[in-house]
């Protein structure tokens, strides 16, 4: 369905996912409380959920699967080798694998953290039952980095489609131009989402986790949207060029780094050297991503005073999300209740803030404004308040 640029079929069913998935976490914890369940018999039958989800957004791709099944597959390479699915099946296989296991980085270096990391905050000097209530609060960090790449890589991703249609059509012009403006969008969506992350982190934290604890370990943690977003885009963009030779080593490569930092900063900086050690961790990947890109692809991808102009949005984006996060604290007060409140005036400010930075420096094109949801009608607003 991508293929053929369409994401709906993807979309959906990643929010049948969602819904089936939450749906039976709710359920299992009400049911488990209210007959007795310990909390590891809750969490066992919460963590199934996830399987369960993940064969519900199957069942409803079954009407897609069987559409593009029973198409008959007319393709052909070099006008003599024609596509089988024999052949169509063992792509899938080891591009598909690879695919995945790229998805799963940030989950491979959470594997590694639960080997580490509390054996090394007791080197810190916690005791055993403080490492483990520290290790947890320390785990918060990575559903937030997953709710930051959302925007970002759905957005992003939904252009890769078209990448690959260039560059089997050897239409080079809109292949950079597509590429270009799928990391341009990339950097300023993770940019703004790892800041916002950080400047309402606090009320975040409660909100979500019934405690403002960890919070500037946290902070450094939701760094990590940025590499991991434009790992994740750089990977895939390899994927349609044919260029992933060599990711699969850096895979490891990855994992050794985090480990090797566990074992350097969490001695010295407990929960918050894990956090740097993360995001450090994924730069070599990033790294070698954007250097098997082709060279003619960066041509004139930005305009003049490009990264000056985003680095004011996102400076101005955080601090007013910062003070409003301030303000709001001391409005509210501090409690979870009071919390839901300021991570949403919060919220509120910064996005202001950023659509009013955005459209001052004219970091968007129009172009750019129109990937966005609901962007045409927001550009047409801001344009005809500037008249």
């Amino acid at each position: 369905a991508q293929g053929q640029r369409n994401m709906i079929p993807t979309a959906t069913s990643q929010v049948v996912e969602q819904i089936v998935r939450v749906a039976i976490i709710i359920g299992v914890a009400w049911w488990g409380v209210h007959t007795g369940w310990s909390d590891y018999r809750i969490g066992e039958w919460a963590t199934f959920g996830a399987t369960i989800a993940g064969l519900a957004a199957t069942l409803f791709l079954v009407r897609t699967l069987r559409g593009v099944w029973q198409q008959p597959i007319t393709l052909t390479v070099k006008q003599d080798k024609t596509i089988t699915w024999r052949h169509l099946f063992k792509r899938l296989w080891f591009e598909g694998g690879l695919l995945a296991l790229l998805a799963a980085l940030l989950v491979l270096l959470q594997l590694v953290d639960s080997f580490s990391t509390k054996a090394l905050l007791e080197t810190f000097g916690l005791s055993a039952t403080k490492a483990e209530y520290t290790k947890g609060v320390y785990d918060r960090g990575q559903p937030l980095v997953q709710l930051g790449m959302v925007l970002a890589t759905g957005l992003s991703t939904s252009l890769l489609p078209a990448l690959r249609q260039h560059f089997v059509r050897q239409d080079n012009v809109a292949l950079r131009h597509d590429f270009q403006l799928t990391m341009r969008l990339a950097i300023i969506l993770s940019g703004v989402s790892a800041i916002g992350l950080v400047a309402v982190m606090p009320a975040v934290n409660q909100l979500l986790f019934g405690s403002r604890e960890g919070s500037a370990a946290l902070s450094w943690f939701v760094l990590a949207i940025v590499p991991a977003t434009l790992m994740t885009i750089a990977t895939s963009a390899l994927q349609s060029f044919d260029r992933t030779r060599g990711l699969i080593w850096f895979v490891w490569v990855t994992m050794t780094v985090k480990a090797g930092l566990n074992v350097w900063l969490i001695p010295h900086w407990g929960i918050t050297g894990a956090s740097i050690a993360t995001t450090v961790a994924l730069l070599p990947i990033l790294g070698y991503a954007l250097l098997r890109l082709p060279r003619t692809l960066w041509q004139g991808w930005l305009p003049q005073n490009w990264w000056l102009k985003l680095f004011g949005t996102l400076v101005v984006t955080g601090a007013f999300a910062k003070m409003a996060t301030l303000v709001s604290d001391n409005l509210f007060g501090v409690s979870r209740g009071a919390s839901v409140l300021t991570a949403v005036v919060a919220v509120i400010v910064g996005a202001v803030a950023f659509v009013v930075m955005v459209a001052t420096t004219d970091l968007l094109t129009t172009e750019e404004w129109e990937a966005l949801p609901k962007g045409d009608r927001l550009y047409a607003i801001l344009k005809r308040g500037k008249e």
